[in-house]
């Protein structure tokens, strides 16, 4: 079954839990069904049929009995939204939560000023539709897009009932905490220290000068720039052949490696004495000696100040008491969650120490994930912590009074609200509505409900007015009637209408007595698995009996019934939705066709890889936004940075040039740039010249400029429309499509596509391609154009010399009315035609699909087309099209109010086809104009 229904279609907006049923309803006789006043009542007429007010109940009241279930949680809950109503500040939050929720898809407050203005503006728009369709009338305006609090109260009210719920359920959980028995128990000597030992123990911040390594060359040639040496644990400073004249086993080593001790020996020299040399601090008076704490801290302070030259520099004359009370001013105070690496950040907890005796640094390199650091912790920020726990590191759950501490009372709150879950709160929901004596007075509402509430009660005797009894108070059949109808009412008479309208169409000729015979043996078939169980699963256990199955999963009171309300009824629809021509007559292929080649003509698919030069400057291994590192720039760091970048992407872009492939040069260079360090040493500007990687890239690398180079899938048309899900930053997009157009200049020359072009390198930094994420050079190895529909008489044959028509020339076709047509799978031009659209749509859905169209047409079918006609049999096309099939009976509500609301159901359903999202270039290109091609009134 496939029946397209306005209250599934629009079931993804609306806001109440509705148990939607797609099948026609149909009362029994037999049963005693309540209606109250009720009746005769025109709601909606059109030509060939009238809906009234009864009608309409009976399709309604069980298709949406989850309004029947919030009038009767309205009672159930009457103190506690008496609560919320008499302290409002109280319940605020939770309401404000509620609401965020349901508007943006989170209640957190980071999340939410974090959302970009796109997704802010097409959430708001999908919520206000949602929030009309529930009959609440709200603006954009009553959203606020800005701190995300001061929501208005038309919209904070709606979750009155969600809180009140909340409020019950706490409640409950009050008392099955302290139940032993209760899965949800709290051990207060157990669950509060598991819950300290795993997410307060270590959660304070920490001081530490933590100084990142690209790699251990780096690291290392660091502690030999600065003459430092570790050894069991400390660092040591040797003595510098290279300023002085050194003495003792410094001076011996050098003798053994036979360099003279000038005083001023090379770098290259330096080295190799650096690496001779052996910390010795038991040599008697030529001992090494290793350096205080405080002479460490200041090499440290040196080493960071010289490796993050980009960062403000660090006074480095701190001794460790002197910058443990400066904190405030330096910046090596970091959050524990504020540790992306979280290795690193369990070293610093865990292993370093500020006791005396503990070790308080790195002496050596240390790798933790990718990179190497060297880490001096300066201080644990855990004084509150350490209060917390006895002299064993417990936590402390009982004051000497015998009471919960202040922190164990925190820490109960918290495992108390973790179990305040969403799921507790509805199945608290569920019990005390079961719980609750409720008599339903409708038998085949009571037994809808009872799928769910398994306590809901029949009355014992039949009431004209009352729906239910909850308690004490009556819910009348017009109160339930105008809920409905509020919320409901005219998508569900507009649904009746067009069912009508097709049972008295010329469509049900084409349901066959063997497709009736197709559906009996269905039905009987779903029967029979029913008496064996086959149902249970799915709330239809074979104990409920034949006559409740039937009526409850087709509204019938026999097969015949069935088959009628079920798959007569979507046939009849199916039927309408594929007579393209009843529609809009037979221009509909052409029309169909233009969309065809709206997408033909944007099409475009670029095969690229791409260089990106990113900053990290909070070290999070995540490309740093460019805009958010500028805004810390002032004017001349701004100009001198992006006067580098520059030029550091011109040597990157000519030097891949000298290649023999762009693609293997690049790949290199940044192989090359990663491996280096960002110390150059003496011998890059000292003859004979060095040509380590060092000394062409740590310019570059000491301002905190990084390399990667990517493979990218394709990058089409159809990357950044409405609906896909590999969308690219706008800006990069826009430059992919740039050189696109640069590569196809050269197709249109040789007829094929150059397999390596880089994107021009910039003159300057306006020329410069800039996304969220850093910097590109975009190397593009391929591409494609659109294929071409054309095929002619000249391109067609004959299958047998004897044959009259060609193969493609004269294929017949017979219409509704039984009469022949014929058609040619003609184009002229590299367009698809209109034929081949037609011919492609009466053949799509037959035994053996697409037979008639040249092979290099079904390509440009399925490529253009294919995407167009899914658009128009999606669910929000289809639901126009049952919108015109309204509009040709002249309808009109009784009501002026529900016509307006009939067609903002339609502008509803319009914008979903957009998505909300209005100014997508891709989408408006070729769909922009959808709703005037097929608008839904005749």
């Amino acid at each position: 079954m496939n029946k397209t229904n306005l209250i599934k279609k629009l079931a993804a907006l609306v806001l109440l839990t509705t148990f939607a049923v797609t099948l026609a309803a149909c009362g029994s006789d037999s049963l005693s069904t309540p209606y109250g006043s009720l009746g005769s009542t025109v709601y909606l007429s059109g030509d060939g049929y009238s809906i009234t007010e009864k009608q309409l109940y009976q399709e309604m009241r069980l298709s949406s009995s989850s309004v029947l279930v919030e009038m009767i949680e309205k009672t159930l809950y009457a103190d506690e939204l008496a609560m919320i109503e008499a302290n409002p500040a109280t319940y605020a939050e939770d309401l404000l939560n509620f609401a965020n929720e349901a508007i943006f898809g989170t209640s957190d407050m980071e999340e939410l000023k974090d959302l970009d203005s796109k997704t802010i503006s097409t959430k708001v728009k999908s919520f206000v539709d949602s929030f009309y369709l529930a009959n609440a009338t709200v603006t954009e305006g009553d959203i606020d897009v800005v701190d995300f609090e001061n929501h208005s109260a038309a919209i904070l009210d709606y979750y009155k009932l969600n809180v009140a719920k909340k409020i019950y359920a706490r409640e409950i959980l009050l008392e099955e905490v302290e139940d032993k028995d209760s899965s949800s128990y709290i051990d207060i000597d157990e669950d509060l220290a598991t819950y300290f030992d795993n997410s307060v123990k270590n959660n304070y911040d920490v001081s530490a000068i933590t100084i990142r390594f690209v790699n251990l060359n780096e690291a290392n040639a660091t502690l030999r720039r600065f003459n430092l040496k570790a050894y069991r644990s400390q660092l040591y400073v040797l003595q510098d052949p290279r300023v002085s004249v050194v003495t003792g086993r410094a001076a011996t080593a050098l003798s053994d490696l036979g360099i003279a001790n000038t005083g001023s020996i090379s770098e290259a020299d330096y080295r190799k004495f650096y690496d001779k040399y052996s910390i010795n601090p038991d040599a008697g008076s030529d001992s090494d000696v290793a350096l205080t704490q405080d002479e460490t801290l200041v090499k440290f302070l040196e080493i960071y100040n010289y490796i993050y030259s980009f960062r403000d520099p660090v006074n480095t004359n701190y001794t460790v008491d002197s910058i443990l009370a400066d904190l405030d001013n330096v910046p090596f105070t970091k959050a524990y969650e504020d540790f992306t690496n979280t290795s690193l950040r369990t070293y610093i907890y865990n292993t370093l120490g500020t006791a005396e005796g503990e070790t308080r640094f790195t002496a050596s390199p240390r790798l933790s994930g990718s990179n190497y650091f060297l880490v001096y912790k300066l201080k644990d920020h855990n004084e509150a912590v350490l209060e917390w726990m006895d002299e064993d590191e417990e936590f402390i759950v009982y004051n000497e009074a015998g009471q919960l501490t202040a922190k164990a009372e925190e820490i109960y709150d918290e495992v108390f609200d973790a179990k305040l879950t969403t799921s507790y709160i509805s199945t608290k929901a569920t019990e005390r509505l079961n719980e609750a004596d409720v008599v339903i007075y409708d038998e085949l509402v009571q037994l809808y409900l009872a799928q769910s509430y398994s306590e809901v009660k029949l009355a014992s005797k039949s009431s004209k007015t009352l729906i239910a009894k909850v308690n004490d108070t009556e819910i009348t059949v017009d109160a339930f009637y105008a809920q409905l109808e509020k919320r409901l009412g005219v998508s569900v008479a507009i649904d009746m209408a067009i069912r009508q309208t097709l049972k008295a169409s010329d469509y049900v000729d084409t349901i066959t007595d063997e497709k009736m015979d197709e559906y009996r043996k269905n039905i009987e078939t779903i029967i029979k698995q029913f008496g064996q169980d086959y149902y249970a699963s799915s709330g239809y256990p074979a104990s409920m009996g034949r006559k409740n199955f039937l009526m409850l999963a087709f509204r019938a009171t026999s097969i015949d019934e069935a088959i009628q309300n079920v798959y007569v009824a979507a046939a009849l629809e199916d039927a309408y939705l594929k007579d393209l021509e009843a529609q809009y007559g037979d221009t509909i292929y052409q029309t169909l066709a233009d969309y065809a080649n709206r997408l033909r003509e944007q099409y475009f698919s670029l095969s690229s890889s791409h260089l990106l030069v990113y900053v990290d400057m909070d070290e999070n291994d995540s490309p740093d936004d460019p805009a958010e590192y500028f805004d810390t720039l002032d004017a001349q760091e701004l100009a001198d940075f992006q006067a580098l970048l520059v030029e550091f992407m011109v040597t990157i872009h000519d030097k891949a040039l000298t290649y023999s492939s762009i693609s293997t040069g690049l790949n290199a260079i940044v192989e090359e740039y990663n491996t280096a360090g960002r110390i150059a040493p003496q011998s890059c500007t000292v003859p004979p010249l060095d040509v380590t990687p060092e000394c062409k890239w740590s310019e570059y690398k000491s301002a905190g400029l990084n390399l990667k180079f990517e493979n990218l899938s394709a990058i089409t048309n159809s990357t950044n429309t409405i609906g896909s899900t590999s969308k690219l930053d706008d800006a990069f997009y826009a430059g992919a499509k740039e050189i696109y157009a640069q590569v196809k200049a050269e197709y249109d020359a040789n007829n094929s596509f150059p397999s390596q072009w880089l994107q021009s390198s910039p003159a300057d930094y306006t020329q410069v391609l800039e996304t969220a994420f850093g910097w590109h050079l975009i190397l593009a190895t391929g591409g494609s154009v659109s294929s071409s529909a054309q095929f002619t008489a000249d391109d067609d044959s004959k299958a047998n010399d004897s044959d009259e028509y060609m193969i493609y020339e004269h294929i017949e076709y017979t219409d509704a009315a039984g009469e022949k047509y014929y058609l040619n799978a003609y184009s002229d031009s590299d367009a698809i035609s209109a034929n081949q659209v037609q011919i492609y749509l009466n053949e799509v859905d037959s035994e053996y699909g697409v037979e008639n169209l040249p092979s290099n047409v079904s390509s440009a079918i399925t490529a253009y087309f294919a995407p167009v006609y899914a658009k128009y049999t999606g669910s929000q096309n289809q639901l126009n099209l049952l919108y015109r099939l309204l509009d040709s009976t002249n309808y009109n509500f009784a009501s002026a109010e529900n016509n307006v609301k009939a067609e903002r159901l339609v502008e509803i359903n319009q914008d979903q086809f957009f998505s909300y999202v209005f100014d997508n270039v891709e989408f408006n290109e070729v769909y922009g104009d959808w709703w005037t091609s097929f608008p839904h009134q005749n």
